[in-house]
């Protein structure tokens, strides 16, 4: 299941790409917001990325 506009808290945390560590399907559109209290900064770690060309999109902005 993908979330639409999942909005996360925690201090830390793990994201994953739905039905990780096999594929997903088709059409998902998937959409997290990481908050933050002001001041405080958001590390991004990606261990593993891979996209379909023309297809997948990551978008991270503030």
């Amino acid at each position: 299941q993908c979330p639409d506009n999942e909005v996360l808290f925690d201090s830390t945390g793990v994201i994953l790409s739905p039905g990780y560590p096999d594929s997903y399907p088709n059409l998902q559109m998937c959409s997290w917001m990481i908050n933050v209290e002001k001041g405080y900064n958001i590390t991004l770690h990606f261990e593993l990325f891979q996209t379909e060309k023309e297809f997948d999109i990551l978008e991270i902005f503030d």
